[in-house]
């Protein structure tokens, strides 16, 4: 029982708390070029470590929340489930070798077209054409990435490889997010934890045991924390605010990532991106938000 001399909690309560939980998943969401940078192993070498540490941190706290369920293993379910990792553990292999030939911030920029992938790819699939507002914000989108690397000498290969591996990234991600979409009475930490050990598993072959006895105890200490912290923590946060936030209010809390990852860009490499970089990354995030929410760009007719 309750007692009397302590309130219920309130909508308002529950908010602030999302609020708080959302940004420190962005904020710690920021950190992670850093991390992978810094840790001196192969894109797909992180990867695998980061999924191994994963699995345990994950693991614990399904297990100690319950939420294993036999639903999972109903076929159709658990494809989705496997497939959805398939798209999230490359997303994150592309976008980290990514790293390696362009900035942190200009990737994160590329990473944000996400969501007009998941558009067109969910309209091809329903054999629909795009509506004209969709559409209308998928090319300010691109014409924000056309500002964001307008700079960057595209001839040079590895700028090139670069922004193409960014963009491959995208559209990963936008795979994983249908497929987790399509997913239903799991709950999404659940998810994640088959993503992860699905990682740990397909890439096992790839890993070099060589090269992580040679590794110093700071990257140890590097890749603990991106499977521990940046993972399993950062996911129990974001489904946290999830559950206590509106649509809108997590759209507009998303855009502290890229500010977060293009500060430490900065503050680690000195890495600083122009207006126009800048005003690219503020038109793919407006067109991502108008697509989130069913923004209108022309106003809707009235029958007369």
């Amino acid at each position: 029982m309750r007692s009397a001399a302590t309130p219920a909690p309130t909508a308002a309560t529950g908010s602030v708390t999302g609020i708080g939980q959302m940004l420190t998943a962005m904020m710690l969401s920021g950190t992670i070029g850093v991390v992978v940078t810094e840790v001196g192993l192969a894109a797909h070498q992180v990867v695998f470590y980061r999924c191994l540490f994963a699995v345990a941190a994950l693991g614990l706290w399904c297990w100690a929340r319950g939420y294993f369920t036999p639903a999972l293993l109903e076929r159709r379910t658990l494809g989705l489930v496997l497939l959805g990792g398939a798209f999230i553990v490359a997303d994150w292999v592309v976008l980290f070798a990514a790293f390696d030939h362009v900035s942190i911030g200009l990737a994160t920029i590329i990473l944000h077209l996400q969501p007009f992938f998941v558009v067109l790819i969910a309209a091809g699939l329903a054999g629909e054409r795009p509506g004209t507002d969709a559409l209308g914000w998928i090319a300010l989108a691109f014409a924000g990435l056309v500002a964001a690397t307008g700079h960057v000498e595209l001839g040079e290969g590895q700028a090139a490889l670069g922004v193409g591996l960014a963009l491959l990234a995208a559209l990963l991600y936008a795979g994983a997010t249908l497929c987790s979409r399509a997913v239903k009475g799991i709950r999404p930490e659940l998810t994640a934890l088959v993503h992860v050990a699905l990682g740990t598993v397909a890439l096992a072959p790839f890993v070099d045991p060589a090269a992580a006895v040679e590794l110093p105890g700071r990257s140890w200490a590097l890749l603990a924390t991106l499977g521990i912290v940046h993972t399993g923590f950062m996911y129990a946060l974001l489904y946290g605010a999830y559950q206590k936030l509106s649509a809108a209010a997590t759209a507009v809390l998303a855009f502290a990532y890229p500010a977060a990852a293009i500060g430490m860009d900065w503050l680690v490499y000195g890495r600083v991106l122009s207006p126009a970089q800048l005003a690219g990354l503020g038109a793919i995030l407006l067109a991502g938000t108008a697509v989130n929410r069913g923004w209108r760009i022309l106003p809707r007719r009235v029958a007369v």
